[in-house]
């Protein structure tokens, strides 16, 4: 990916966002859209910036401001999108004179961003009421905002009062079916595979799922976790708990790559989100490429990623989930009518090159005005 000290002449855009060690859906949004870009011939300066987000520090405050006036500087005419983390963090780069000075908006300066690119509330990962206020002063004073999903775009009318986000949802790599449910007729045959790919944090709910497997226990399964947070004090109880509830039956990943994603499709025959909230779910269509077909929580984005390729069921409520599951490993015709639902899903998914294409479309009517 190009970047500031690599481009020779003009970009149409400067993204930027955080420099994170661990992987998540908005960092691995940003990434992939980037490549698709690039993959356009589309000249882009990609900002990666270190930092505690959305708790920087002043020194990382004032040193995003820096980078981006600098690259802004060299790149009037490009459009500037900043990833919410930050956003929410440092809402004066969406005001005239974010310069971390004494001049205000009233100084007549142009802002220094664009477009917000929201990814999650900050309230649904615990923000404080200082920095949702903050997100809410980037949120109305962007010139545009741009969500994943329809779900999203209705949080940010509801939480800041902003109508008219505009939804890029995030796209899939084509990818070859990983094969029909593991339902064994003999102890030789492999046993069918759950899989969470989901961080380990009290949001993605991994804890619903234990009472509902619980009860489970006299059918062949069994639930590989792929996510990072191991090393956190919730992730080490979490895994202990269900190592203890589910005895046998748990196999950790931690953080795979992309090789190490694809053992694990092969591995998989039903997904299952329990998220409390999700903006879209990125690995619900990620399953679906490969006709896997997911259970998802109700009332999250990873409804509209699943689009009929899966069951919904209340995020909080073991007895749903574990009837969802039941059905799922006694019921064949249940398993074919989910495996015939993600087999025309997979013809309806957006590839990344088709999201890269709406970016260009928003990026160019800013540009035109």
């Amino acid at each position: 990916m190009i970047r500031g000290s690599e481009l020779s002449g003009a970009a149409e855009l400067i993204w930027v966002g955080p420099a994170a060690e661990q992987p998540s859906g908005g960092t691995l949004y940003n990434r992939r859209v980037l490549e698709a870009l690039d993959g356009l011939g589309v000249a882009v300066v990609r900002l990666d910036v270190p930092g505690s987000w959305p708790s920087p520090s002043a020194e990382q405050a004032a040193a995003l401001r820096d980078q981006l006036a600098s690259a802004r500087a060299q790149h009037r005419q490009a459009v500037v999108i900043v990833d919410g983390l930050l956003g929410a963090a440092v809402p004066d780069l969406f005001a005239g004179g974010a310069s971390g000075g004494d001049q205000g908006p009233e100084s007549g300066e142009d802002p220094l961003a664009d477009v917000l690119l929201w990814h999650l509330p900050v309230a649904l990962d615990g923000a404080d009421e200082r920095l949702i206020q903050a997100e809410g002063q980037a949120v109305r004073a962007a010139s545009a905002v741009v969500v994943t999903s329809r779900w999203a775009a209705a949080q940010v009318r509801t939480a800041h009062g902003r109508d008219g986000a505009g939804v890029i949802i995030p796209g899939v790599d084509p990818a070859a079916p990983a094969g029909g449910p593991a339902i064994p007729s003999s102890a030789a045959d492999p046993v069918p595979g759950f899989a969470v790919v989901a961080s380990l944090t009290p949001r993605k709910n991994h804890r619903v799922l234990i009472p509902a497997l619980a009860a489970l226990l006299e059918h062949p399964w069994q639930l590989h976790l792929a996510g990072p947070g191991a090393e956190t004090v919730f992730g080490r109880e979490l895994l202990d708990e269900l190592a203890q509830e589910l005895p046998g039956r748990i196999i950790a990943h931690g953080s795979l790559e992309q090789s190490e994603l694809e053992e694990l499709w092969a591995a998989t025959d039903l997904l299952l989100l329990p998220s409390r909230a999700e903006t879209y779910g990125m690995v619900v269509t990620e399953a679906a490429a490969r006709g896997i077909p997911s259970v998802v929580s109700a009332g999250t984005g990873a409804v509209e990623a699943l689009d009929g390729a899966g069951l919904v069921v209340p995020a909080d409520s073991p007895r749903h989930w574990y009837s969802a599951l039941h059905r799922w490993l006694s019921d064949p015709g249940e398993r074919d009518t989910l495996r015939t639902a993600v087999d025309e899903r997979r013809g309806r998914l957006t590839t990344w090159q088709q999201s890269a294409h709406r970016w260009m479309r928003l990026v160019r009517s800013l540009r035109t005005g």
